[in-house]
């Protein structure tokens, strides 16, 4: 099933605002996709149908359409392991003793505080605290 970039379009906003604009000619292409899709007929002159329809056609999208993001093709030589390079296991580590505790967080300033989060702005410090998963 192919849709046009306006159709598509379309129907990205109706799942966001459930509000759609369709002239004649992609009224004409949602019967037919929904005609293929559950082999309904659309009333084009109902606000109703269409809106329905808009819905079947999302709907049969979420549950035929599946996208699977591409790994790739591991390619020896270009993944070979350097002789320098950390392995996961002592970055983890490393992360680990980057990682501030509680105690050592409540001595800083604010604004350490706030550079250390990475925030911006007004915030409280038990929302900073919140943020890094800390309380």
């Amino acid at each position: 099933m192919i849709l046009s970039k306006e159709l598509n379009a379309q129907l990205e906003r109706f799942s966001r605002t459930r509000s759609c604009s369709l002239g004649s000619e992609l009224k004409n292409e949602l019967a037919l996709v929904l005609f293929e899709t559950n082999g309904k007929r659309l009333n084009k002159s109902c606000g109703t149908c269409i809106r329905n329809a808009m819905q079947d056609v999302l709907n049969f999208m979420a549950r035929e359409v599946r996208l699977e993001s591409f790994i790739g093709v591991r390619h020896e030589r270009a993944n070979a392991e350097k002789p320098n390079t950390p392995s996961r296991e002592e970055l983890q580590q490393e992360n680990e003793d980057a990682r501030l505790t509680l105690a050592q967080l409540e001595k800083m300033t604010y604004k350490e505080l706030k550079a250390y989060a990475g925030i911006k702005g007004n915030i409280k410090r038990e929302k900073i605290y919140e943020l890094l998963h800390l309380k």
